[in-house]
């Protein structure tokens, strides 16, 4: 999920989209059951940009352009989210953060 999904001035953030989706999963009481969000933005090296997107909600924060993942670097960080998410860890963050 980018920050910005579009350069109009009315367009929902991407934060703003990950908190209604968080929103959405309490209304429907999962409990530890979520979403992984990863957040892909050009933005990440500002560390304004990649604490609103943690603190709204997301999983991840990678930067973009991605290089090339050929070593599994990236698909292993999705794996681990994902196992993680299967945890009955009540409340508990996930905090997986791509230096990328």
């Amino acid at each position: 999920m980018d920050e910005i999904f579009s350069l109009e001035s009315t367009a929902m953030r991407g934060s703003e989209a990950i908190q209604l989706i968080r929103q959405h999963e309490k209304a429907l009481a999962l409990g530890s059951k979520r979403l992984v969000i990863i957040s892909c933005t050009s933005n990440a090296n500002l560390e304004e940009q990649r604490r609103a997107l943690f603190v709204a909600g997301a999983d991840a924060v990678w930067g973009k352009p991605f290089p090339d993942f050929v070593d599994g670097s990236m698909q292993a960080e999705v794996a681990a989210l994902l196992e993680a998410a299967a945890q009955p860890a009540e409340g508990a963050k996930m905090a997986a953060v791509a230096e990328l």
